[in-house]
């Protein structure tokens, strides 16, 4: 009754058991990880429909998958603040969140925004949110990347890398 859109999210579909055409297949299997996996061949169309569900799973959501800070003048600082949360059927554990890259032109603050994750591993109960901040800062002209990464218990993408850039312009003389 239910399958995967592109985005990963169930939405309904219509695949009748028992109706379908000679060479179309069913398979149901759920997995020791509490993982269900439908599938059905469609003979007639050569397509395959799948849907997959963890039940009782986490499942973490951020705010931004990626973080343009732009351009910013040399010295001066840009701050964005990301809200973790926890949309599962069970606790979210995040065991690290750390930035890799970017040398001193991206800082990571643990306890910023309005929600702050603190520093150190952190349990959300479905439906609770938590927020970091990262800051870059334009030491010099020219562009700058690094990636904000979060490791959780979420059976989907146990390791999430954000990546953040930002370019450091100088003022033009007037």
């Amino acid at each position: 009754k239910y399958r995967n859109d592109a985005s990963g999210a169930w939405v309904p579909s219509e695949v009748i058991l028992g109706r379908g055409s000679v060479g179309d297949s069913y398979s149901l299997t759920v997995a020791d990880n509490g993982r269900v996996h439908v599938s059905f061949y469609d003979a007639t169309n050569r397509e395959i429909l799948y849907a997959t569900r963890v039940v009782g799973a986490p499942d973490l959501v951020v705010s931004s998958t990626a973080i343009d800070f732009g351009l910013v003048e040399v010295g001066e600082s840009e701050t964005r603040v990301i809200t973790l949360r926890s949309t599962g059927e069970a606790a979210l554990n995040v065991s690290d969140i750390r930035l890799i890259g970017g040398g001193v032109a991206f800082s990571l603050d643990p306890s910023g925004g309005a929600e702050p994750c603190g520093a150190g591993a952190r349990s959300l109960d479905p439906g609770e949110s938590c927020t970091v901040s990262l800051t870059f800062t334009a030491r010099a002209a020219g562009s700058a990347a690094a990636s904000l990464v979060i490791e959780s218990d979420d059976a989907d993408v146990g390791l999430l890398e954000i990546a953040a850039s930002g370019t450091g312009t100088t003022k033009t003389p007037v």
